[in-house]
């Protein structure tokens, strides 16, 4: 096939006719194929969680539907039981020290806010870390781009650090 490809490359051989003879017994073992398959349904496995379903027990795992990611219980139809998936950072709310977690806007932009909301109302567009600010001991934000840096967002503050990346 490679010489064949190379010859219409140099134009020896018309590119419609080769495609076309190539096609002729490709179309075949496709329609071979499709028919082979007929009734058979693909499992694919799931992201299991440490979620424990309240109505029926069972672990329940991750699936991914239109509007995103949610979690389920694996005993569908038996038990609907559905949950929304969240996404958690790792960082400790700096207002009440609840899990900062992924949040999505209408238009799918990414923020982050605190998982105790509406009792707990700290949101960022910036990701908060762990870190506090040497200078006055407040949670430093990473800001994203070519050149990662920590910084500090209380007002007068100004401190940055630039984060280091590893080279693999």
């Amino acid at each position: 096939m490679e010489e064949e490809l190379d010859s219409v490359e140099n134009g020896d051989v018309n590119w419609d006719e080769l495609l076309a003879e190539f096609y002729s017994d490709f179309e075949q073992t496709l329609k071979d194929a499709k028919a082979e398959m007929e009734g058979v349904k693909l499992k694919l496995k799931e992201d299991e969680t440490d979620i424990v379903c309240e109505k029926c027990g069972r672990k329940m795992v991750v699936k991914v539907g239109r509007y995103g990611k949610f979690i389920a219980c694996p005993g569908y139809p038996d038990c609907k039981n559905i949950k929304k998936y969240v996404e958690k950072t790792g960082t400790v709310c700096p207002k009440c020290g609840g899990d900062i977690i992924v949040k999505h806007t209408k238009t799918k932009r990414i923020f982050y806010g605190c998982s105790n909301y509406p009792e707990c109302d700290f949101v960022s567009w910036n990701e908060p870390t762990n870190e506090k600010c040497p200078q006055c001991g407040e949670v430093l934000y990473k800001k994203k781009g070519k050149k990662p840096t920590l910084f500090c967002a209380k007002e007068g503050c100004g401190y940055t650090k630039t984060q280091k990346t590893e080279d693999k």
